[in-house]
């Protein structure tokens, strides 16, 4: 099921990866924290991976940044794949990248196809994990 917020839109793409559409708003703390409770909603207590298109990128505020890098995303999320067509943007956000370190693997591609391909791969990697 979709839901829409004023932010994103976010829904289960498939097993234990949610396709979140970001809608080129600024994401303060109240929608960071509105953005994980439904990643929580919707894993049912298992990680799930996360592809954020971006329709446009406006980096988050200084608030929802120190959230995002705290210890509640790696609880929920096993890596984040970031969807970003325009070339110019996405090397502004690799860069963003590079200063603001997460806990969480994330990777940013031109398209969906292949960033859904590295979801699956981390996703089995995740699953070998619980098995050892």
């Amino acid at each position: 099921m979709k839901k829409d917020f004023p932010a994103f839109t976010i829904s289960e793409l498939e097993e234990r990866i949610v396709l979140i559409e970001l809608k080129g708003v600024e994401m303060g703390l109240e929608e960071t924290i509105q953005l994980y409770d439904e990643v929580e909603k919707i894993g049912k207590g298992k990680k799930v991976g996360t592809l954020s298109i971006f329709k446009a990128y406006v980096p988050p505020n200084d608030e929802a940044m120190k959230y995002s890098s705290g210890s509640r995303a790696p609880k929920l999320v096993y890596a984040s794949a970031i969807v970003v067509e325009s070339l110019a943007t996405r090397l502004v956000m690799m860069m963003f990248m590079n200063f603001n370190v997460q806990q969480v693997p994330r990777k940013v591609f031109s398209g969906k196809r292949k960033a859904l391909q590295w979801l699956r791969e981390m996703r089995e990697k995740e699953n070998r994990k619980k098995i050892k």
